[in-house]
Formats: C-alpha cells, sequence, structure tokens
C-alpha cells in the first residue's frame, strides 16, 4: 500500500493494482491495510486516530527495505493520480467502526479522477459494498471472502474475491453460470498460480505480478 508498490506492480505488469482505504482523523481517505500502524512502523496508533499531518512524518517503508524510507502512507487521492491510465484499481473497503462517510468519499474520488471505468469495489462487509452499490448500481462490486459461509454466489455482486482454499473448481464452475467472475487471492506460489489458471479463475491476486506473467506467457 505505497506509492513504490503501486509503481513496481506496473513496471512489472499488473492489470490492475488491489488497495485498502480507510479514514483518518481529518477525514481524508488514506490507503493502509491495518487498524494501525505497528507491522509498518511499530507504532500502535490508530488509523482514524492519525492526521494527515503526522502521515507525512511516518515512515512506512522501512521495515521492508532501508531503500524505501521515504514511503509515507499516501492518500486515495495520490494513488488515483499516480495510476491513471497505467492500471486499473480494485478498492477495498476497510471497517473498523470508525468511519465517517467512507463509500462516499470514495465515490466522489474516483469520480473526480476519472477513474469510474477502471475502479472496483470491494469489501469483507457485503454492507458496505450494498450501500455503495445504492450510489452507483452501474459500477462493478465484489465480496472478498477468506472463509465462505453458505453460497456466496447467491449474492448482489459482480465477482467474488476468494482465498486460495475458497476458490474451489466447483465454487468457480458456480460462479460462472451464475455470472460472476472469481478472483483467487494471494497466490504467490509459481504452482499455485498454475493451478488456479487451470480452474478457470477470471483473475489472481499476487505479491508476484511478473512472477504471474511468466507463468501466463508460458501457459
Amino acid at each position: 500500500n505505497t506509492l513504490a508498490a503501486f509503481r513496481q506492480g506496473i513496471a512489472d505488469g499488473a492489470d490492475w493494482l488491489e488497495l485498502d482505504v480507510q479514514e483518518n482523523a481529518d477525514g481524508d481517505v488514506v490507503v493502509v491495510h491495518d487498524r494501525d500502524f505497528m507491522r509498518v512502523a511499530r507504532r500502535e496508533t490508530h488509523v482514524f486516530q492519525i492526521t494527515g499531518s503526522e502521515l507525512r512524518d511516518l515512515d512506512v517503508g522501512s521495515f521492508f527495505a532501508p531503500a524505501f524510507a521515504d514511503q509515507r502512507v499516501p492518500t486515495l487521492r495520490d494513488v488515483l493520480e499516480q495510476v491513471k491510465g497505467r492500471a486499473g484499481l480494485f478498492i477495498e473497503l476497510k471497517y473498523y467502526g470508525h468511519d465517517q462517510a467512507l463509500e462516499r468519499k470514495v465515490v466522489d474520488l474516483v469520480e473526480a479522477a476519472g477513474m469510474t471505468s477502471r475502479t472496483v469495489i470491494m469489501s469483507l462487509e457485503y454492507d458496505g459494498i450494498r450501500k455503495t452499490a445504492e450510489m452507483r448500481p452501474q459500477w462493478t462490486y465484489g465480496l472478498l471472502n477468506a472463509v465462505a459461509i453458505g453460497d456466496l454466489t447467491r449474492l448482489q455482486v459482480d465477482f467474488l474475491a476468494l482465498a486460495a482454499k475458497g476458490a474451489t473448481y466447483s465454487t468457480i464452475r458456480r460462479a460462472h453460470r451464475r455470472g460472476l467472475k472469481v478472483y483467487a487471492w494471494t497466490i504467490n506460489d509459481p504452482i499455485q498460480m498454475w493451478v488456479m489458471m487451470s480452474r478457470g479463475v477470471d483473475g489472481i491476486i499476487t505479491d508476484r505480478v511478473a512472477l504471474a506473467r511468466q507463468v501466463m506467457d508460458l501457459r
């Protein structure tokens, strides 16, 4: 979830980039995965408690490698400007109980950037997806799921983003029969990439874009 990572993804041949959004203390939509910054900056502050000025001083790249010490938490606006014309966006709405108007703000930012045709919305929270769909029913929506409960293909979504264990051949076939696409995550092993492609997934979400391209070329 850094601009450096998104630039690398584009350079490696990603068709789409996946990111996570939340609101910070100023109500701005920022691109952060976790509830807090412990993993990336050894700081327990929650995202909703931190201001934009504080974020500008927060190093979220050094934990990965010293060369990325200049990386800061980007806003969704920053990312939209960076990727427009170069890749599409899978925007995951993150809910940790402190969002004020996350769906509306994301819609406004995507539209202002002219990225509506290259943006899809997904979330673990079905209610969040439906709230956004009520505002923009013509957009593309998907449910992110780690542990399937019931028949997810009956939900009012356009795609399912399933953890590898859930992306079975039968589930993929059932989803396709009902007009849903299926994306599998997070697929970083070349053998597993091959298996998922053979099962008929419509795409894979991976940290290793260049490797996925090699597997696709080989197939």
